[in-house]
């Protein structure tokens, strides 16, 4: 992917004994290239144990190298040489190096509009915690195909915990047609728009609508699920919704369903599970590495990363239709990309009355949000006929207007429960048109098929009345908020619902910074939104149906906001070697801008001057001594901001303090399945700076079998399944907990096991299938329970029970288990 941070493994083997040994790669990029050494954080540095039977699910079993960020683009040429110099002794120098050729493709960067949304239980408001936006953006940086991110974070707060994806995504589909009907500035139409849930107050389920899609939300919290042990699961939660938005269907396993071929087995991110076809995982902002045995983020499966099939399946969106499929309705979006359609002309400037809702398709029950009649002025896609229609009608009764429209549809995600999913499958369909609007209208009616009523909305004839009051012109605000106020009346006596926008640039541009109020004020905080010296308040009333507005009589101010930035990577005091890649990395967000990265983000040394641009910057060239390396974060507005760390760079690698000792434990994730030939399983105990450090483990679960409890590292523990565990068919978890004797740190590692189903139907193991069990097994196929009750049905474990394994168990039902 260009431009991206890329890593290079280099996987070597002893033929006896474990020695310590050094490598290095060159990398051509045209005339120009560059030595560069190992960044694995062992003792010394640059420097592995090389094996005889290393494991490639274990970091430091191979060695890891960073390109720098200049050979990252087009084709570049690598050639790799262990133990350079012959400084380890060996009978055979000939097969120490190799040769790779490798070409980076081109992937536009997504644009994300991210809205953190709390809510009030009570007198307490459940905000999104802290980090979890940063922790789903660095996860989707790592793992989707792109090498940067576009995105604007915003608030918004409900005045009840929202219970359901499908509110939340309605509120973020009139957000987006609020953005495009007033054309606001930065964002483009093709962004996607994602609310994040905390799950303090209620869990909420997530969804997308129509794959693809402009919005889809989810929940976010600390629950590790058994193996997530970052403090969040909003990350790869989020990472599946929007992989829907991009076009990505389910993988189904583990509950999923309504999805597409999949090609790997249990909805694994490899085919084969070990020698050199298995396909593994990386996480380059954690430099972790995911085994084959790890899940697709598509599936419902825990132990998620993202795979090839999937990772692929994005890039192809990304490069072909994220920048033209948007000015379809999201019904339309994946048929318009595979036939290389143009979307037709926009609607015409003029009033529209925006629609947005949503309808249950099982109930028929619809839910709309506050209707408003707005101008457009920017790109909106008209309503495609379909089954469905919004009428507008006179006092009489009398059709005004009938526009059919065909609503998008939305896939429910994993629930709280999943795995063992239990929740229904939601489908969800989605109301999201603007419609030119007939004066005279009193009644708005939403028809389903055939013509029938799902819901009315009424108001009287008049339409209200609205002034700002405040703020009006002329005043500067630096305080922490910005009090707005307005005064408005309705000659009908309808109740008024209120949307507050906010301009920075005297009306050319508009953002919303309000919805749904009833109230006559509201206090903004000035924190987050864009300063200006030309901005204005423009304040909408809705009866239900009419609209008025109302614009501050002249402009005022709200100070420019400095940039935010923070240095995120390397330590400040961190040494390295020459010719190892220092990989800088900032954090840089502008209220103004959004996220600072590009041009935008200058790297700087004291000793070597510019280093370059970009949020991540790789480099291994730079000269040795002490550097002060400075983040400089420039908004082009006049905001500057910077941040500063001191690194070293040595001339020998071997003059780099070695890391502190740390457990390091991995593989990250250990299978078992002995139906398949895996009884058996490594689990490496290490401290990379090479100190012995006395260890001890455990296992959760009495089934668990471990070679031995106690040592010293290095070591290795083998981990199986004790002989009469007596294990019902099906997937078994546990962990293994290995402590640091003397610090007390611990590190937990996930194990699954895969059991082999016995006699198909018998769900109580007494050796018969009887009829009620043959009845349960009918409903897990329909789908009306989970597979928990009897997994036995399921005998090839793929997620699903099919008719032929229903047929297995009649068999068994009628011929005995045996």
């Amino acid at each position: 992917m260009a431009g991206k941070r890329t890593f290079v493994r280099l996987h070597v083997r002893s033929t006896k004994n474990v020695v310590t040994a050094a490598a290095r790669i060159v990398v051509e990029y045209g005339v120009i290239s560059k030595g560069v050494l190992p960044i694995n954080k062992t003792a010394p540095a640059a420097h592995i144990k090389v094996r005889p039977y290393p494991d490639r699910s274990v970091l430091d079993h191979a060695f890891l190298f960073e390109l720098p960020s200049f050979f990252t683009s087009g084709t570049v040429k690598i050639t790799a040489r262990v133990n350079p110099g012959f400084v380890v002794p060996e009978t055979n120098y000939a097969n120490n190096d190799i040769t790779t050729t490798v070409k980076f493709e081109s992937v536009p960067g997504p644009s994300l509009v991210m809205y953190a949304l709390t809510y009030k239980s009570g007198d307490y408001i459940y905000p999104v915690p802290g980090n979890d936006v940063k922790l789903m953006l660095k996860w989707i940086a790592s793992a989707f195909p792109v090498n940067d991110i576009e995105f604007w974070i915003r608030q918004h707060g409900f005045s009840k915990h929202p219970s359901s994806c499908k509110k939340v995504n309605a509120f973020l589909k009139a957000e987006r047609n609020w953005d495009l009907a007033h054309g606001k500035d930065n964002v483009p139409g093709w962004a996607r728009y994602y609310g994040m849930v905390p799950d303090g107050g209620g869990f909420m389920r997530g969804c997308s609508g129509t794959m693809p899609s402009s919005v889809a939300s989810g929940p976010t919290g600390s629950d590790s699920r058994g193996w997530d042990f970052d403090g969040s699961y909003g990350d790869w939660y989020g990472g599946h919704e929007l992989a829907h938005a991009f076009g990505r269907y389910h993988a189904q396993y583990c509950g999923a369903k309504d999805g597409k071929s999949y090609p790997y087995s249990q909805g694994r991110i490899s085919k084969t599970l070990s020698g050199p076809t298995a396909l593994y995982g990386f996480n380059a902002a954690r430099l972790q590495v995911y085994g084959p045995d790890w899940r697709d983020v598509m599936t419902y499966c825990p132990y998620q990363w993202i795979s090839d099939f999937t990772h692929h399946g994005l890039m192809n969106y990304l490069q072909k239709c994220m920048l033209v499929d948007y000015k379809f309705p999201d019904w339309m979006r994946e048929a318009a990309c595979s036939a290389g359609l143009q979307a037709g002309a926009a609607a015409s400037a003029g009033d529209r009355l925006l629609v947005v809702g949503s309808i249950d398709p099982a109930t028929n029950e619809v839910e709309l949000e506050p209707l408003f009649v707005i101008p457009v002025d920017g790109e909106v896609p008209g309503p495609i006929a379909g089954d469905y229609a919004i009428v507008l009608r006179d006092a009489d009764g009398a059709v005004l207007a009938r526009y059919p429209f065909t609503p998008s549809t939305g896939a429910a995600g994993r629930g709280s429960a999943a795995p063992d999913e239990t929740e229904r499958d939601v489908e969800v369909l989605f109301i999201d048109e603007m419609v030119p609007f007939v004066e005279g209208t009193v009644r708005v009616d939403i028809e389903g098929p055939g013509g029938a009523l799902l819901t009315t909305v009424q108001a009287g004839a008049a339409a209200p009345q609205v002034t700002v009051q405040s703020p009006n012109g002329g005043e500067v605000f630096t305080g922490a908020t910005v009090p707005v106020s307005w005064s408005a009346s309705d000659e009908d006596g309808d109740p008024l619902v209120f949307h507050v926008e906010y301009s920075r640039d005297n009306g050319t541009s508009w953002q919303s910074v309000a919805r749904g109020l009833t109230e006559t004020s509201i206090e903004l905080d000035a924190s987050t939104i864009p300063g200006g010296a030309q901005a204005l308040i423009r304040v909408w009333a809705s009866d239900g149906i009419h609209t008025a507005s109302d614009v501050s009589d002249a402009p005022f101010t709200v100070p420019n906001h400095l940039p935010q930035v923070a240095i995120v990577a390397p330590a400040n005091g961190a040494v390295f070697g020459a010719e190892q890649t220092v990989a800088f990395e900032a954090d840089g967000y502008d209220v103004e801008v959004g996220a600072l990265s590009g041009a935008r983000m200058l790297w700087r040394s004291d000793r070597d001057g510019v280093l370059g641009n970009g949020r991540t910057l790789s480099a291994a060239e730079l000269s040795v001594g002490v550097h002060t390396v400075t983040a400089e974060a420039n908004d082009g507005e006049g905001g500057v901001a910077s941040a500063a760390i001191e690194i070293e760079i040595v001339a020998d690698p071997a003059e780099v303090p070695p890391p502190p000792d740390e457990l390091k434990v991995e593989p990250l994730l250990l299978s078992l399945e002995p139906s398949a030939g895996r009884s058996n399983a490594r689990l490496f105990v290490d401290n990379p700076a090479g100190n012995p450090l006395r260890w001890r483990a455990s296992a959760s679960e009495r089934w668990v079998q471990l070679s031995h409890a106690e040592g010293l590292t290095p070591n290795e523990i083998t981990v199986g399944i004790v002989d009469d565990a007596g294990l019902a068919g099906g997937d078994h978890a546990a962990s293994i907990t290995v402590t640091d004797d003397v610090s007390g740190n611990m590190v937990v590692i996930p194990l699954a096991a895969s059991i082999g189903p016995g006699c198909t139907g018998d769900c109580d193991g007494d050796g018969n299938v009887t009829v009620d069990e043959l009845v349960t097994g009918v409903n897990i196929a329909l789908g009306t329970f989970s597979d928990e009750p009897c997994p036995v049905f399921d005998a090839n474990l793929d997620g699903e029970v099919t008719v032929d394994e229903l047929v297995m168990a009649v068999n068994n039902a009628l011929n005995g288990c045996g």
